[in-house]
């Protein structure tokens, strides 16, 4: 009787040892088909960012296996452009990424110099530009700014920097944004 359970335990054994190579088979084989190669990249919810920019900021390629993205490491790549806010990416099989995005509102604009800084939701800067691309939000001027490094809060040279964001944020709130100069 005691040979039998020793002959069932080599058994079980060796189904659990195959079963173990035929999961890892099928893995390589997932990972080095070409039906999993990247064929179309979907991106949901930009407006400010195109699409060429968060597959060049994400590093994306099509072509590649799927499986070989790790999409937590994407989306970290993702939220280092200020104007994201969330970001979530999912794979959707057998060929396609799925990158749906929320992306950071421009609340203020202020002038220092020649530069415009536009601001986001609580002081974060988003971008520095040359010119104003978007007339429909307020234009602050007379502010020194001391920190307007992008996606940081900015850092005004006054006591009141936190009531002039604050401002800001009730104007935008109460849809008055566009109804002061």
């Amino acid at each position: 009787m005691k040979k039998n359970k020793c002959k069932l335990n080599k058994r079980g054994k060796f189904a659990i040892y195959a079963f173990i190579l035929l999961v890892i088979l099928f893995i390589y084989i997932c990972i080095s088909s070409s039906i999993f190669e990247l064929k179309q990249i979907d991106v949901d919810g930009n407006s400010k960012i195109t699409k060429s920019d968060i597959i060049k900021i994400g590093d994306i390629e099509t072509g590649k296996n799927i499986f070989k993205y790790n999409l937590n490491d994407v989306e970290k790549k993702l939220l280092v452009n200020p104007y994201i806010k969330y970001v979530k990416v999912s794979r959707k099989f057998p060929d396609k990424l799925v990158i749906t995005i929320k992306e950071n509102s421009e609340y203020a604009i202020i002038k220092e110099g020649a530069s415009y800084i536009y601001i986001g939701e609580n002081g974060l800067v988003l971008s520095e530009q040359k010119d104003i691309k978007n007339k429909n939000i307020p234009l602050v001027s007379g502010i020194e700014i001391k920190n307007k490094k992008l996606n940081t809060k900015i850092k005004i040279n006054s006591e009141k920097s936190n009531d002039i964001i604050l401002a800001i944020d009730t104007l935008k709130n109460n849809n008055m944004s566009r109804k002061i100069e």
